[in-house]
């Protein structure tokens, strides 16, 4: 799902950090609404100041951790990472 929410940002390419193939309990509607909402923002947050934008998953005990980053850099150079976290039992 990571992968395919990706694809739909075209004003830049998303890099995915693939994770292990996993089944949730959630509701795939909510979930790709929160991806979308997440990579939008970041890709918003690049095309202004420039940078990248990286998707991944990975699970941790009994979660999975779904992390977007961007790479936004201000103009005087400084940049920051922007991490997101959606823990699902």
């Amino acid at each position: 799902m990571v992968s395919r929410i990706a694809a739909l940002e075209t004003r830049l390419s998303v890099a995915v950090r693939a994770g292990p193939e996993i089944m949730l309990r959630a509701d795939p509607d909510q979930l790709e609404q929160a991806l979308v909402n997440l990579i939008r923002n970041a890709a918003d947050a690049v095309m202004e100041t420039g940078g990248g934008v990286e998707a991944a998953w990975e699970l941790r005990a009994d979660r999975v951790r779904i992390v977007v980053e961007d790479e936004a850099v201000l103009s005087h150079r400084l940049s920051w990472d922007c991490e997101y976290q959606l823990m699902v039992l």
